[in-house]
């Protein structure tokens, strides 16, 4: 009985406390609201550059000097309290954002409100550089490097993309295909500072993003993984006259990776026009027939070989004349 007397007297006596500290001046040296205090708040709110601003939660904010740290919360707000007024650095970052940082003067202040944007990193979504070869008349070939790169940004502050080869000395801006919805550029030998395409194989070329506050950001790399082969063809050639559905044969072409045939036939004129092409033939393919009825005219014909990562090579042309159409 004893105890529950007492049990009771000591929550009565903590809830006078409580109301009259309530209505008391601020005297904790804990509270940023007492006058006498020597210790100060930090609060603020983070938020992206996309327009209209988001905030941006769960960004780590680092005060030095004093090793002290919050986190955003959903709404992207964050506070430090206890701190003492010395002059500092507040340091914000988070995976997939670009770090940054606030200087902050007390200036006698107890508390400081600030507010930070922070800018989204773009992100490579994917990435093509290949090898392509021209095989040509008598023993010739020519061959260029194609850089294809797939790159979003949820603020929408792509300025620009550069393409970086120290080894090769290239340093050149992507274009942007309205079609493709890629950054693109082919690059020929002399371009990249080289007498053939194989030595450009194994070497990284860095793709960089320019945003439009200046910020350059390494976003991925790759590099060439093989150059091509040739591929011979058998028939028809030498403008062999054939039916208007010609049988086109090459000889049989044998790799240690994966790879498919493209075939494309052409209307032989001062400026060729694809007017029949098939792609993704099988690897052990030596034949195909076109299944679309040529017109009477002169045509010549290539084979491309095709590998999982894009490289590829074009055949000689073959030349035949379709006679009869039926």
């Amino acid at each position: 009985m004893c105890l529950k007397i007492r049990h009771g007297l000591h929550i009565f006596f903590y809830t006078l406390f409580v109301l009259l500290y309530c209505d008391a001046p601020h005297e904790n040296p804990l509270d940023p609201l007492n006058k006498n205090t020597s210790l100060a708040v930090i609060e603020g709110l983070v938020i992206g550059v996309s327009v209209p601003s988001r905030p941006v939660p769960n960004v780590t904010v680092n005060w030095s000097p004093g090793g002290r740290f919050a986190v955003t919360d959903g709404n992207g707000h964050f506070q430090i309290a206890n701190l003492k007024p010395e002059n500092g650095l507040l340091q914000f970052t988070k995976p997939g954002y670009l770090s940054d940082s606030l200087f902050i003067q007390w200036n006698s202040r107890k508390s400081v409100t600030v507010q930070k944007q922070l800018n989204a990193c773009p992100v490579l979504d994917s990435l093509r550089i290949y090898s392509e070869v021209l095989y040509q008349y008598p023993d010739l070939q020519t061959g260029k490097v194609i850089i294809q790169a797939g790159i979003t940004d949820t603020d929408l502050d792509i300025d620009s993309v550069y393409v970086n080869n120290p080894y090769l000395d290239v340093a050149s801006p992507l274009k942007y295909n309205l079609d493709s919805k890629m950054y693109e550029q082919a690059f020929k030998l002399n371009d990249l500072n080289v007498n053939s395409i194989e030595d450009v194989v194994g070497y990284d070329f860095d793709i960089v993003v320019r945003d439009r506050f200046s910020h350059f950001i390494h976003v991925g790399k790759g590099a060439v993984k093989r150059v091509m082969p040739e591929v011979e063809f058998q028939s028809p050639s030498n403008y062999q006259e054939v039916t208007g559905a010609p049988r086109l044969r090459w000889k049989a072409f044998r790799s240690g990776f994966l790879f498919t045939f493209t075939i494309q036939v052409y209307k032989y004129e001062f400026m060729p026009e694809i007017i029949w092409q098939k792609t993704g033939i099988p690897a052990d393919s030596v034949s195909y027939t076109v299944d679309s009825r040529l017109p009477v005219n002169n045509y010549f014909w290539v084979i491309w070989c095709v590998d999982e990562f894009y490289n590829q090579s074009r055949s000689k042309p073959a030349s035949f004349k379709v006679s009869d159409n039926n």
